[in-house]
């Protein structure tokens, strides 16, 4: 039995002169009807915020989806021994090829480089040796900022200048040619002369691995210009366009030249 503090009311029949509030009997089923209602609500509301979290669980992903991720700087390529931090991956398919094979020409030409100073000192010829020195520090240095950050160049840039693309042409044209006469072993070149005339078994194994090695630079080399002329020509590129750029460049520089004089 459990008093009813709200029932002041409400008259004990058995004593109706009593201020007493009257004593209401409540059931135990009662009470557990009211226990279960109670947890079914409890279970209703966890299941309509687990319904939420789930929303904005996907809301969430949605929107981190439709960000702009930033570009990896992971070393990619090559895989097997990265070299330099650069994301090819990043790269427009469209240039995927040509990215890969100004990479691999400016290592492969490096080694060339590298392997006829090796070459020349199993003939011990030192002005060859002096020479051959003097064209790896120049390779390095013109390999990395003139040809494969202008091949990059022109990747960023969608072959939009005319300019740098001649400029890069040119550029490799002449390193294809020096492939070339170091492979015929002109210029104190590792080649095909010095196989000829090689003294002993071990020079003509040397200069035989150094002629390998430029024929192979000479036909990335070549491959890499064939490449590089089509994507300038499928971008609308022309000597007409370069020769305007050109032109209009260095009217720019005398017109700047004649400010700076009155200046």
């Amino acid at each position: 039995m459990f008093a009813n503090p709200f029932a002041s009311r409400v008259v004990d029949p058995e004593n109706p002169k009593s201020n007493k509030p009257a004593m209401i009997a409540i059931s135990p089923d009662n009470q557990n009807q009211e226990s279960l209602e109670r947890e079914r609500n409890l279970q209703e509301k966890e299941k309509k915020l687990q319904e939420k979290e789930k929303l904005l669980a996907e809301k969430e992903r949605e929107l981190e989806g439709n960000m702009p991720q930033e570009p990896s700087e992971q070393k990619n390529f090559p895989p097997f021994c990265p070299v330099v931090y650069y994301s090819i991956e990043n790269t427009p398919d469209t240039y995927k090829f040509y990215h890969r094979m100004a990479f691999i020409y400016f290592n492969v030409h490096i080694f060339s480089l590298g392997f006829n100073v090796i070459a020349h000192l199993s003939g011990i010829s030192l002005s060859c040796i002096v020479m051959s020195l003097i064209y790896l520090a120049v390779g390095v240095y013109v390999g990395w900022n003139v040809q494969y950050k202008s091949a990059e160049k022109i990747i960023n840039n969608r072959l939009s200048s005319d300019i740098t693309m001649v400029w890069y042409l040119l550029n490799m044209i002449v390193s294809v040619v020096f492939c070339g006469f170091m492979a015929f072993g002109m210029m104190c070149g590792g080649g095909l002369d010095e196989i000829l005339h090689a003294a002993n078994i071990l020079e003509r194994v040397m200069y035989s691995l150094s002629f390998s090695f430029w024929v192979i630079n000479l036909t990335i080399g070549v491959i890499l210009l064939q490449h590089a002329i089509k994507l300038w020509k499928t971008s609308g590129g022309t000597l007409e366009k370069a020769k305007t750029d050109t032109t209009n460049l260095i009217a720019q520089e005398v017109v700047h030249q004649q400010v700076q004089q009155v200046q």
